[in-house]
C-alpha cells in the first residue's frame, strides 16, 4: 500500500528514523534503564526550552494536561480567551470541572489582542467594573485566579501574540496564573515560559515534534506546585504533586508510553541541531510558501493578516469551491490535507506545515495542489 504523506494539522508525518528509535526493546517502567531515559528526556527538554522549571511527562493527549492545569491551578474565577474550537474546548473543560468560567471571545479567524485582555482584566466582572468606574480599591475577590491562552489556534490557523498577552496579564493582575496551550506551536515557534511568566505550558508529541500521538508535557512553575498542594478534588492521574513526587525519582506515577519516550529522546537530539530559533525560522519559511500559494490562487485565508500561524494555514472555501473534493483529489496523489475544523468543517481545508517537513517537500505538495486545481 502506498504511503500517504501527512500535511495535516496533526498528527504529523513521522520519519523512518523516528520509528526506528521507537522500536527499541521494551524496559520496565520502574527500572534503572527507564529512569535514565526519563531523566534524559526531561533534561533535554529543559535545555531546548531554556527553562529552570519542572517538566512533567503525561501519557495522554494534551487535552488531558489542559484539564490538569485547570484542576491543579484554579480555585477561583478563570478567564478563557477564545478564538476557535480548541480554545473553546478548554473553556468547556473548566466548566466540566465546575470552575467559575468567564470568556472573552473574538470571531473565528481573529486573534486575541492584548488590549482586549487588558480591558477584561481591568473590569474583571461586575464587582470589578464597579470598582474601576467608581475608582474604589481593588479587592482580590474580584480578580481572576487564572487566564488561559491558546498560543496557536489550530482550527483557524491563528497565532496569538503570546509574549504580549502574558505581559498584559502580568502587569494587570500579577497574581493570576497563566496557563498556555502550545500544542501546535511548541517546536515550531519561539516560546520562553520562564521569561514570560507562564505557570503551565502544555504541548504534545503529535504536532511539531513529528512523533505519534500519546505523550504530553507540561512546564510547571514553582507557584503552580504550591497552588496544587492546596487544592482538593483534583483527581489522581493528573495531580501535579503526585507527578512531581515521581518525577523527582525520574519516573511517572502510572505506566508511561516508553516507546514514545525513546522517540522524544531521539527527536530532541535532532531539534538541538536547529535550535528553537532555527526551527521557528524553518516553520515560518514553510508557512510563507503555503500562504503565498493561497494568495496566488486568490483563496480566502481563515486567519486575519498579521496573525497567521507558522505551523498550519487555514483556507475558507469560497462559493463554488468543493473543499472535500479538492482534498480527495490531493490524497489520491499521495498527500493528505486536513479538513476545516469547528465551524469550518466541510467548508475549507488546512495545510499542516510542521514537524520535520522541509522547504522542498512543501514546494512538492504545492505543485501537486496546483495540478489538482
Amino acid at each position: 500500500m502506498a504511503h500517504t504523506k501527512l500535511f495535516l494539522a496533526g498528527p504529523t508525518e513521522v520519519s523512518g528514523e523516528m520509528f526506528a528509535a521507537m522500536s527499541k526493546p521494551m524496559i520496565g517502567h520502574r527500572s534503572k534503564e527507564y529512569q535514565t531515559l526519563h531523566e534524559s528526556v526531561v533534561n533535554k527538554l529543559k535545555q531546548f526550552i531554556g527553562t529552570k522549571q519542572e517538566v512533567l511527562i503525561f501519557t495522554s493527549s494534551a487535552t488531558g494536561v489542559m484539564e490538569a492545569a485547570v484542576r491543579n491551578c484554579v480555585r477561583g474565577k478563570i478567564l478563557h480567551t477564545v478564538c476557535g474550537a480548541f480554545s473553546e474546548r478548554w473553556a468547556d473543560i473548566s466548566r466540566a470541572c465546575n470552575k467559575q468560567v468567564e470568556v472573552v471571545e473574538v470571531p473565528f479567524g481573529k486573534a486575541i489582542r492584548p488590549e482586549l485582555v487588558a480591558s477584561e482584566l481591568a473590569s474583571d466582572s461586575i464587582g470589578g467594573r464597579q470598582a474601576a468606574t467608581l475608582q474604589l480599591p481593588r479587592n482580590d475577590g474580584y480578580r481572576f485566579d487564572a487566564v488561559t491562552i491558546t498560543h496557536n489556534e489550530t482550527s483557524s490557523g491563528v497565532m496569538n501574540p503570546l509574549k504580549e498577552l502574558c505581559g498584559v496579564v502580568r502587569s494587570t493582575q500579577p497574581d493570576a496564573f497563566i496557563l498556555v496551550d502550545a500544542v501546535s506551536s511548541f517546536g515550531g515557534s519561539v516560546i520562553h515560559p520562564d521569561e514570560w511568566g507562564i505557570d503551565a505550558l502544555l504541548f504534545g508529541t503529535q504536532k511539531c515534534f513529528a512523533l505519534p500521538p500519546g505523550l504530553a508535557f507540561a512546564v510547571v512553575s514553582p507557584r503552580a506546585f504550591e497552588r496544587s498542594a492546596q487544592m482538593s478534588d483534583k483527581g489522581y492521574y493528573f495531580d501535579f504533586i503526585e507527578m512531581k513526587k515521581y518525577a523527582d525519582k525520574h519516573m511517572t506515577p502510572a505506566t508511561p508510553a516508553i516507546s514514545l519516550l525513546y522517540g522524544v529522546d531521539a527527536q530532541l537530539d535532532r531539534m538541538f541541531e536547529e535550535g528553537m530559533e532555527g526551527r521557528a525560522a524553518r516553520h515560518q519559511e514553510m508557512a510563507g510558501l503555503a500562504q503565498g500559494w493561497v494568495a496566488r490562487r486568490g483563496l480566502p485565508f481563515t486567519a486575519e493578516e498579521g496573525f497567521r500561524s507558522p505551523t498550519v494555514t487555514s483556507v475558507t472555501a469560497p462559493d463554488g469551491f468543493n473543499s472535500d473534493e479538492f482534498r480527495k483529489k490531493v490524497k489520491e496523489k499521495g498527500y493528505a490535507l486536513a479538513d476545516g475544523y469547528g465551524e469550518l468543517k466541510g467548508k475549507g481545508f488546512r495545510i499542516g506545515h510542521m514537524g520535520d517537513w522541509t522547504i522542498p517537500e512543501v514546494q512538492e505538495l504545492l505543485t501537486v495542489m496546483d495540478s489538482v486545481l
